[in-house]
């Protein structure tokens, strides 16, 4: 094969590859974790951990 011809082919596939890719989408989520919950709020972009503990609830940070 040419090596004209194969350069220009995979710099057509990388163009194609970059203009059709989906962007990344995080998914918000929440998890139970021992005594504890983790959550994750995409659209404030917010992470919040609690944990419990003997004295109750600790909080949320």
């Amino acid at each position: 094969m040419n090596p004209l011809k194969t350069v220009t082919v995979g710099v057509g596939v990388a163009v194609a590859s970059v203009l059709l890719a989906q962007p990344a989408l995080a998914a918000s989520f929440q998890r139970d974790v021992g005594d504890g919950i983790v959550r994750y709020a995409d659209p404030a972009n917010e992470l919040c951990v609690r944990a419990d503990d003997t004295t109750g609830t600790a909080g949320w940070r």
